[in-house]
């Protein structure tokens, strides 16, 4: 389940520049005209007023000489404020140039070198691991500019970020939010901008405590931003996209549709606003459908922005698999399992040569495929790609995240249904024990472990333990978790079986009664379908009083 200033030297880099102070006389606002008349003119003119009775034909051009004199003092202001700016214009060009080249000694020794093994140390350094290890000169190559060293921070952080390794993204995140508001004050938009990009970070990162920190850092910057007299435009932008993001994985979906969509309208305003940023935006709206349940809405979304962002950034861009991604859990969602399973299977190369087999995208693509397998009951398959993945996220994100968690339920909930019952159940408390204390109690997440662990309870005959895990969960939030409506038929299906083996042959009934619309629609999972109607064989033999 889903969870972002430019220069020609290093692109995403934001290089703007700290305004030239102005030298000019403030007291005239460019250099006073009389200064600048040599005053051997001026002592002259005077002496000749006073001293001379000029003829009456000298006294009639006397005018014409004030003018020629005054538009030579006018014509020398004008020349020396020319020669100003344009001895100014060439100190911004040195001063730019000065920029330009430490960026590019940057780039050359501090970062590309690093692939000389004698400069690195190491003969398989990549340039991730020279990104990282560079870092750290940023601030002593740039320490008279430091408006140029957060830019170089904010894009490393924004790399780091879209590899998933958080940790390090973090790193750079603050130290750009730091610099940028040593520059331009406690109410630096380019810091606020930074920080909003952070919560998204944290929100869909899964760890422990993560999204209560997304929260904390938000709730800052909206404060920040109330203050603000005349926020630019893109301010506005990210902060629907935080608001968005934290809605998202805090199970509100509703409120997550309505961020991103307001994200992509206020873009759609700013011409000058990235497109790939934009085309982002889109793509979690559509997500958020996916969450809404609506599988058709996102499908319609998501055909339509793979042919778009493959013109932008073509098609292997990890952009345009992601959304091939959520293509295959819209197709999910739908109970298109095949459909789901063919594109998970047609892409997951790509994800692991492009991204890696640990990056966050390419574990939920891999989640996407085993719950699709394991709704075609090819529970072989399913336990093998949910182990795979819940180790993978054991050592990324810790035991607690809700990858480990949430995968191992589902590889218990394949071995249950396989028929291996002790182990399943065994790993399904594991599961429900790590949510319970990385999530709460009361956590949509929680309640589909609690789900899981009471399915394998029923298999081994502990119906006490289970009927009291099914009572407790909060099936809207599981459902809008999920993002299937009806998440909660299958709940009551464990129910009427718990009831069955109880005798309870009327409580049973009624429940298999309720839940037959939906387990025997054309797409209903064959697991489901199976227990409904051998529900409905046992009691026939117990007919209705």
């Amino acid at each position: 389940m889903e969870r972002r200033p430019h220069s020609a030297a290093l692109p995403g880099v934001g290089l703007r520049q700290p305004q030239v102070p102005d030298d000019r006389d403030h007291d005239c606002g460019v250099p006073c005209a009389r200064s600048l008349v040599p005053g051997s003119v001026r002592g002259d003119v005077l002496r000749r007023a006073r001293h001379h009775s000029l003829p009456l034909v000298a006294r009639a051009r006397r005018p014409w000489v004030v003018l020629a004199v005054t538009a030579l003092a006018v014509g020398l202001g004008v020349s020396v404020v020319l020669y100003v700016e344009a001895a100014r214009e060439r100190d911004r060009a040195k001063r730019e140039t000065a920029i330009a080249s430490s960026i590019n000694e940057f780039l050359s020794d501090d970062l590309f070198g690093r692939g000389n093994p004698f400069q690195s140390g190491s003969s398989s350094e990549s340039l991730m691991d020279a990104i990282r290890q560079a870092s750290p000169a940023i601030d002593r190559k740039f320490q008279n500019e430091p408006l140029v060293a957060a830019g170089l921070h904010h894009t490393i952080a924004r790399a780091l970020d879209n590899r998933t390794d958080y940790p390090n993204a973090r790193q750079e995140y603050e130290r750009a939010a730091i610099l940028f508001r040593q520059t331009q004050g406690e109410l630096s938009q380019d810091a606020v901008i930074v920080q909003l990009q952070r919560v998204t970070l944290e929100a869909r990162s899964y760890e422990h405590g993560s999204l209560a920190l997304a929260k904390s850092i938000l709730a800052q910057q909206e404060s920040l931003v109330s203050r603000l007299k005349n926020p630019r435009p893109e301010v506005g932008v990210w902060l629907a996209s935080a608001r968005g993001m934290v809605e998202l994985i805090g199970n509100d979906a509703k409120g997550a549709r309505d961020n991103f969509s307001s994200a992509v309208e206020q873009s759609e305003r700013i011409s000058s606003f990235d497109e790939t940023a934009r085309l982002t935006f889109r793509q979690r709206l559509a997500f958020s459908y996916i969450r809404l349940g609506d599988g058709p809405k996102a499908e319609q979304l998501l055909h339509e922005l793979i042919p778009a962002f493959t013109r932008t950034v073509g098609a292997e861009n990890p952009n345009v698999l992601r959304l091939h991604l959520n293509l295959a859990q819209a197709y999910m969602i739908q109970n298109k399992h095949a459909q789901a399973v063919q594109e998970a299977n047609s892409v997951y190369p790509a994800f692991v040569a492009r991204l890696g087999s640990d990056h966050e995208l390419t574990m939920q693509l891999l989640t996407t495929r085993a719950q699709s397998e394991g709704s075609l009951g090819i529970w072989g398959d399913a336990i093998r790609d949910d182990l795979a993945i819940h180790d993978l996220a054991v050592r990324k994100q810790g035991p607690m995240s809700f990858f480990a968690v949430a995968t191992l339920s589902d590889a218990s909930l394949a071995m249950c249904r396989s028929g291996r019952y002790i182990d399943g159940a065994a790993n399904a408390r594991k599961a429900y024990d790590a949510a319970t204390q990385g999530f709460g109690a009361d956590a949509g997440v929680t309640g589909g472990m609690a789900s899981t662990l009471a399915a394998c309870l029923i298999g081994l005959g502990k119906l006490d333990g289970a009927g009291k895990l099914l009572a407790q969960i909060d099936i809207p939030a599981v459902a809008q978790l999920a993002g299937d409506p009806d998440w909660g038929a299958g709940v009551m299906l464990l129910q009427a079986r718990i009831a069955l083996a109880k005798g309870s042959y009327e409580l049973a009934r009624n429940d298999v009664q309720a839940v037959t619309p939906v387990f025997t629609r054309k797409d209903a999972e064959a697991y489901q379908k199976q227990t409904l109607q051998a529900l409905n064989t046992e009691l026939g033999k117990h007919p209705a009083r």
